[in-house]
């Protein structure tokens, strides 16, 4: 992503709006730029990085000026002597003059600012997943990965225990679930083998530490559904029903 390129490319965009700040300032500064609905956007990866308008304008004859954040600093550039203010955790006054600095220059030099900040990144490395405890025949074909090796038909696992089926009752709505029944199943693992577990696994630290997914703690929540009468019944208090290894 962060490769600089020195080949110029073309975007053309219906709709091309900075809307990440509600400031009236911010607003003032974009609304004397020319309607991008009527202009073709024509810029350079990193471009904002050194300034030098001289050769982005003048010589490229480009009207866009780009810069991707570093790390959780935001936006280091040579207009602000390439200083630390833009960063994630940052309070709105310690960074929207250094903001709107930058987009007021590349403004009155002609050109539109595209931003990928810090503050907009961390939002987009919110995750999660879901997985299916039923087997991979009563899941959409697209989500195979989201299910586990034990619940196949063809399964070797000894120990699984269960039943897949479709919870027509009161309280299942049509969904497709493993029913585990104490007169009837054995103790056992419900599900185990996930096929991929291809997700959180994002460790490109230049992206920002907000970005890298071991920085964080995970949290696995069980979706499971107990008898009431069991789970009031005080003889059943210390009994246990559930475990998850790893």
């Amino acid at each position: 992503m962060k490769t600089k390129i020195t080949i110029i490319f073309i975007i053309c965009i219906t709709v091309f709006a900075f809307r990440f700040f509600n400031n009236s300032e911010l607003a003032e500064i974009s609304s004397s730029l020319t309607d991008p609905d009527s202009t073709f956007i024509i810029g350079v990866l990193e471009s904002g990085a050194e300034g030098r308008y001289d050769l982005q304008v003048d010589s490229l004859g480009i009207n866009l000026w780009h810069r991707y954040p570093d790390g959780n600093n935001g936006w280091r550039t040579v207009h602000n002597n390439w200083a630390a203010f833009d960063f994630t955790d940052a309070e709105y006054e310690e960074y929207h003059e250094g903001v709107e600095d930058i987009i007021r220059t590349n403004r009155d030099s002609g050109m539109y600012t595209l931003m990928n900040r810090g503050k907009i990144l961390r939002l987009c490395f919110g995750q999660r997943s879901d997985y299916q405890c039923e087997k991979d025949s009563m899941v959409d074909p697209d989500y195979w990965f989201y299910t586990y090796k034990n619940r196949d038909n063809l399964s070797p696992d000894s120990n699984k225990t269960g039943t897949d089926i479709v919870d027509n009752s009161v309280f299942g709505n049509g969904i497709k679930v493993v029913r585990c029944s104490t007169l009837v199943d054995e103790p056992g693992y419900v599900v185990k083998g996930l096929k991929a577990n291809r997700e959180q696994i994002n460790c490109i630290a230049s992206w920002g530490g907000k970005a890298v997914d071991d920085n964080y703690i995970w949290h696995i929540k069980p979706k499971i559904r107990v008898d009431s009468t069991f789970i009031k019944n005080p003889i059943n208090s210390q009994k246990l029903f559930l475990k998850l290894i790893f």
